[in-house]
């Protein structure tokens, strides 16, 4: 009897200790979760802000640039996005603004391969996705007057007209004015001044 007593008190301590450590891998997993959550959700928020801001940017650089007077005509001003979509709902705060006497709609084009949509762009941002191509497009938007903005390292050196820059937490751009010129696109003395370089 006393054996079993024994070994009954030897298997209720392991019992006990399986479910110490069964709670304690529980609580480590759990706060492991939560730290590992917490800086992606800040993460994600930053990301969604720093957009956030680059919409409002492109929708402000749009009423200090001129177009061809063909362009004023359009019902529509066609605001471009080629790649995947950084943006988000974040875009969504520019859409039916007015550029003079259009609306802003937002157009998705998935590719290069989609050009006849991309004539139809008064401004064309190109993802980061489409780092490798950019030489490609900038060959196909060549001389049109559309407005192209990127978000890449050396992208105003490569042709695009405005490039977006985060330097110390803020975001700035630069111009390449030479492509602007070369697409029929004036842009005005007061964005150039607020540029931090300008590419010529």
């Amino acid at each position: 009897m006393q054996f079993q007593k024994k070994n009954l008190q030897k298997l209720e301590t392991k019992r006990k200790l399986f479910r110490l450590i069964t709670r304690l891998f529980l609580y480590l997993t759990l706060l492991c979760c939560f730290f590992l959550k917490q800086p992606t959700a800040l993460a994600k928020e930053i990301f969604s802000q720093e957009y956030m801001i680059k919409a409002a940017f492109i929708y402000n650089f749009a009423k200090f640039i001129e177009w061809p007077s063909s362009t004023s005509l359009s019902p529509n001003f066609n605001v471009c996005i080629l790649g995947a979509d950084p943006f988000g709902k974040e875009v969504e705060t520019i859409k039916g603004k007015k550029i003079g006497m259009s609306k802003i709609s937002v157009s998705y084009i998935k590719s290069i391969e989609e050009f006849p949509k991309i004539k139809d762009c008064q401004i064309l941002f190109i993802s980061y996705s489409e780092k490798h191509n950019i030489a490609a497009i900038l060959n196909k938007t060549d001389r049109l007057p559309i407005l192209t903005i990127a978000d890449q390292k050396n992208a105003a050196q490569s042709g695009v007209i405005i490039n977006f820059i985060v330097e110390d937490k803020k975001v700035r751009f630069e111009i390449n004015n030479r492509e602007a010129l070369k697409a029929g696109i004036k842009i005005r003395s007061d964005l150039l001044n607020l540029a931090m370089k300008i590419v010529d």
